[in-house]
């Protein structure tokens, strides 16, 4: 499945106090209870061949019965919302000094430093849609990221939608977002690359797929927590 433009960001409801922004487009973050229940794929790609040089076209359908449906969101468990199109504060270089929570709650992420500010820019790749460009270097100095100070007020249980796209994948551990303390075994919650793989941390805790992350791909990624951890 394609992600319609713009890129977005959204998170749910916890106690962690502090989140940042590496890697990501956008993000979106909710809470609530959990449904255990993953969609099933009716159809999945099927192997095509093609000359070179030719459009493809892959889709996936997931069955939409209600015993297999993914959780449902609503605004109302919404906690922060980052989107390109919408808060972002900018100089004449483009360079952001503030990203606006779009949820209502002020969860604001910020950057005084300029070596640190991430990119507003139009990528053709989403139809010259606006995005958030960090470079992802970690050498701790002139790495682009954002931060906010402010309570998400995040539970455990917690439901997080991005859509990004990492141009490479080459650091051994990358952040793309991360809400909690830095430095606190299993105070947090996050999303990161890890060694090329997709990988979701508490901060000593890791789940690491073995999917090897494609560069310079759009993708969409959903982290879903349940309210004892267990899942």
């Amino acid at each position: 499945m394609m992600p319609s433009p713009p890129l977005a960001i959204r998170l749910g409801r916890s106690c962690f106090s502090k989140f940042y922004l590496g890697l990501l487009a956008a993000l979106i973050l909710t809470g609530g209870t959990l449904v255990q229940a993953a969609p099933t794929i009716v159809f999945p790609p099927q192997n095509q061949l093609v000359e070179a040089g030719s459009n493809v076209v892959f889709s996936v359908f997931a069955a939409p019965s209600s015993s297999l449906a993914l959780p449902t969101i609503t605004s109302g468990a919404l906690q922060l919302w980052l989107k390109a199109e919408a808060g972002v504060v900018t100089n004449s270089s483009g360079q952001i000094s503030q990203w606006q929570d779009q949820s209502g709650n002020g969860n604001n992420g910020s950057q005084s430093a300029t070596l640190n500010q991430p990119l507003l820019v139009n990528p053709s790749g989403i139809g010259g849609q606006s995005a958030v460009r960090f470079n992802g270097n970690q050498d701790g100095i002139h790495g682009t990221y954002l931060q906010g100070t402010g309570d998400v007020g995040l539970s455990n249980a917690m439901t997080a939608f991005v859509v990004y796209n990492a141009f490479n994948t080459t650091n051994p551990y990358s952040s793309v977002w991360f809400v909690g303390v830095p430095g606190n075994f299993g105070a947090g919650r996050g999303y990161t690359i890890y060694n090329q793989n997709i990988d979701f941390t508490a901060w000593g805790y890791d789940f690491v797929t073995p999917e090897v992350l494609p560069t310079n791909t759009y993708r969409i990624c959903t982290d879903r927590v349940n309210s004892s951890l267990s899942s």
